[in-house]
């Protein structure tokens, strides 16, 4: 036996409307498990700091990009390059 509502001229069956509930879910639930995991999204954001850092004299991205990997010679070259564009050499 199928129900149907009326409203405003459209019919919706009732296995119509449990099938977009279920719908919603699943798309909703597998939207949530593709987030990337912190690990992942620490690594993007070092990454990111990084190349502002090399490319475009960030001070902020390459402050940042030294905190996580104060030994690493590009950066400090990239840093000093940062300051001298910022007028600020020492």
């Amino acid at each position: 036996m199928m129900q149907r509502t009326r409203g405003s001229g459209t019919e919706v069956s009732a296995r119509t409307a449990t099938l977009l509930v279920f719908a919603t879910l699943f798309v909703s639930m597998a939207a949530w498990s593709a987030q990337p995991s912190s690990s992942e999204a620490a690594a993007a954001t070092a990454k990111r700091e990084s190349t502002r850092c090399v490319t475009q004299a960030d001070l902020d991205a390459c402050n940042d990009a030294i905190r996580r990997h104060p030994s690493d010679p590009e950066l400090l070259v990239a840093l000093a390059d940062a300051l001298m564009h910022a007028k600020r050499p020492s």
